[in-house]
């Protein structure tokens, strides 16, 4: 019976070492540029007064860089952290999706991560964008 045991232990590990794990975790829904209606940023750490957050919107060109990111990026798994900035996505049909990043990880719903490819693309993408008027 032991040794029943050991082999399916065995034969799990191997099947689950074979599979590409982060597929489990690929809960990422692909955004369409045609779709989009515009695209904000906000920061959201270091804040004196949190009832005030400062809200940039970022250009067409900017916008296109970081439905390509997202649409390119690789599963990471689950992970938390605490979320530097949160883009809000909004779309033409009044709809919004929210995404939170730090560094190059990035999520949206869950705590499944995502890689942009970039360590200081959110600081980047932050510093070009364009400060909206309240």
């Amino acid at each position: 019976m032991r040794q029943l045991t050991i082999i399916i232990a065995l034969f799990i590990t191997i099947i689950i070492t074979a599979c590409d794990y982060t597929k489990f975790f690929d809960d990422k829904k692909i955004i369409d540029l045609t779709t989009v209606d515009f695209i904000e940023i906000r920061n959201t750490y270091r804040q004196e007064n949190f009832n005030h957050t400062e809200i940039k919107r970022l250009t067409n060109e900017q916008a296109e860089v970081f439905i390509d990111k997202w649409n390119n990026a690789k599963p990471k798994g689950p992970c938390k952290y605490a979320y530097i900035f949160s883009i809000n996505v909004t779309f033409k049909d009044g709809t919004k999706r929210t995404f939170i990043i730090n560094g190059k990880s990035i999520k949206e719903s869950s705590d499944n991560c995502f890689d942009l490819g970039d360590n200081n693309y959110a600081e980047t993408l932050w510093n070009l964008a364009e400060k909206i008027d309240e």
